[in-house]
């Protein structure tokens, strides 16, 4: 496990324990029996995939557009992939307090070689602290918008069909275009100082189970330091997303819409949060690589999922994710779609078999694109 992470898990779980003691302990107090009841719920889950790209030899566990190779290694031939994709343990457990209030502990955790955070947060009054889904997300729309991160979340109803969501947010890393060399960076007189937290917001409205319609909110201020003048230099980063989901028929056929435009904000974003190599937050400008610019970048997705017997069921969904045209080189990445299809038979409501074609298109500033196809059969359990 890495050290992050494990320093992340140490202090979130403490967190939880310690409130979880406090509140057993006030709700003991304030209880005439003594003895407050508390649920404990454990759930498991697993998905075993097998996968064959027939094209541009695409054998990588991550398949999206940014990820696709623009050259095909001629030595690599791997076009057979086995693997488990998603393997999770969930712990929830609720403790009820005085007046009816209950405080909800949540503990998901990755069960792969490396022990790795999902969520770890307490819901109470509202509030949400701890790690989770960023609230800039709309997690009930397309999957174009993500990232976890510690979070204190303040949720408040405005009437009984809206909502109003405001949250202070750990920012993710600062990552610069092109990668340089801790050394090479040092030499250069604008260097990233601190980390400042994102602030993000989201108003929802809901028609009971038949639509929704979320807008959100991310506003962050990137802090660099000019080491000729000790000066520090701030540039704001900030998206809007709106996402929706509408029951075509009830229970039966859901279409889901989102878009998202930002400037600065690619590590929110499908495809651009997965470039290593490329930008993610800001580019280097000049010949002296002095000056930095945040990217802009907009993505629009959208999904069909349609249930066609009671154990039945498949989506359809697509997605385009596009920056802006930059001084960055010719070979970095412009635009990308990404298209899938699935039919999945459920015999019960913890077993899932199915298959799923996936088609990913990437084509970078100067103009050529690449494309890769992959089928791939899942086996999905929840104990």
């Amino acid at each position: 496990m890495h050290k992050k992470n494990l320093q992340q898990l140490l202090w979130l779980t403490g967190l939880l324990v310690g409130t979880s003691n406090l509140v057993a302990a006030q709700n003991h107090k304030q209880s005439p029996e003594g003895n407050p009841s508390s649920t404990l719920k454990v759930k498991a889950s697993v998905e075993v995939r097998g996968a064959y790209g027939f094209k541009n030899c695409y054998a990588a566990p991550d398949f999206g557009p940014a990820t696709i190779p623009m050259q095909s290694d001629p030595n690599n031939r791997e076009r057979f992939l086995f693997d488990i994709p998603s393997a999770v343990l969930s712990i929830e457990k609720e403790l009820p307090l005085a007046e009816g209030e209950v405080i909800k502990l949540v503990v998901q955790t990755h069960l792969k070689k490396e022990l790795g955070l999902k969520n770890v947060y307490a819901d109470f009054k509202g509030f949400r602290i701890g790690q989770a889904i960023t609230n800039f997300c709309d997690p009930d729309a397309c999957d174009l918008v993500g990232g976890r991160f510690v979070q204190v979340r303040w949720q408040h109803p405005l009437n009984p069909f809206c909502g109003l969501t405001v949250a202070i947010e750990q920012a993710p890393d600062l990552v610069i275009y092109p990668k340089e060399k801790k050394a090479d960076q040092d030499k250069k007189p604008l260097r990233t100082h601190k980390n400042i937290p994102a602030l993000s917001a989201n108003v929802r409205y809901e028609q009971g189970k038949l639509w929704h319609v979320q807008l959100g909110g991310l506003f962050r201020v990137l802090e660099y330091r000019n080491t000729n003048t000790k000066l520090d230099i701030y540039i704001p980063t900030w998206g809007i997303n709106i996402g929706t989901a509408y029951h075509l028929v009830p229970e039966q056929t859901t279409l889901k819409l989102q878009g998202i435009y930002g400037q600065g904000i690619g590590s929110y974003m499908a495809d651009l949060g997965d470039l290593e190599k490329e930008v993610n937050t800001v580019y280097a400008t000049g010949n002296e690589a002095s000056a930095r610019e945040t990217l802009d970048a907009w993505g629009v997705g959208m999904g069909v999922a349609h249930k066609w017997l009671p154990k039945l069921r498949s989506e359809a969904a697509y997605r385009v994710v596009s920056a802006v045209d930059t001084e960055r080189g010719e070979d970095a990445y412009q635009c990308g779609h990404a298209g899938s299809v699935n039919l999945f038979y459920h015999p019960t409501e913890q077993v899932k078999i199915g298959a799923e074609y996936l088609l990913g298109v990437r084509k970078n500033i100067a103009g050529y694109s690449e494309d890769a196809h992959r089928v791939q059969a899942v086996v999905g359990f929840e104990l």
